[in-house]
């Protein structure tokens, strides 16, 4: 049984939570793949990929490209990605602003990469840009309390969500802190593996299969 709450403020992590990160990934093998004009190489570096191979060097070796490893990256990393946000996602946050919450994102990565992917999932439409915290702009990763106490600090006396998916780093903190947890779990996709049976400390006060069953909690 979930346990209800009714907290003001309701952070997300973005990546295989607010939408699927296999999708950026296809899309960065297929911009790597027009890079390098060819469109056909974009399915053999997700087979690369997927069987945990450096996707880059591989396609490298096979075809004898002259192209750096780091430019393939720099393509990679930073074109403009094909991604987009599903109907529970963006019922979930169109229930929460509608109740008056407030929400935020926290995550880890490259600030170019990480805005490109929030403008192309259109999500300003729910989240201030001050309310996004990007690790490389802020100066702290996950799950450092800096990143989380900004919100606290902002937003002195309120209540607090946080809902990601990977539990080695997302929930230790907000728990600590007192927050509601939120664990989005894995639908087979995810980037990284879910093992709930780390140390409770680690772990969510809730679980959700589907984004939209947030609105049950507020």
């Amino acid at each position: 049984m979930m346990t209800q709450f009714t907290s003001d403020i309701v952070v997300f992590d973005l990546d295989d939570t607010l939408y699927k990160e296999v999708s950026f990934v296809e899309s960065g093998f297929k911009a790597v793949a027009g890079h390098l004009g060819d469109m056909s190489y974009a399915e053999e570096m997700m087979d690369f990929w997927s069987k945990g191979q450096n996707a880059f060097e591989e396609l490298r070796k096979q075809h004898s490209i002259g192209t750096s490893v780091a430019e393939l990256l720099d393509v990679y990393r930073f074109h403009i990605p094909s991604i987009q946000l599903d109907g529970s996602t963006i019922l979930a946050l169109d229930t929460l602003v509608n109740h008056g919450k407030t929400l935020g994102i926290i995550t880890d990565g490259r600030t170019r990469t990480q805005r490109n992917k929030i403008e192309t999932l259109g999500l300003y439409r729910w989240f201030s840009p001050d309310n996004i915290i990007i690790s490389e702009d802020f100066g702290t990763a996950k799950p450092d309390m800096k990143n989380y106490r900004f919100f606290m600090l902002k937003y002195p006396s309120k209540s607090y969500a946080y809902i990601g998916d990977n539990l080695n780093k997302d929930f230790i903190t907000p728990k600590y802190l007192a927050w509601r947890t939120i664990c989005l779990k894995d639908n087979g996709q995810n980037i990284h593996a879910q093992n709930f049976s780390m140390s409770e400390e680690y772990l969510p006060e809730n679980t959700i299969t589907n984004m939209s069953e947030i609105i049950n909690l507020i």
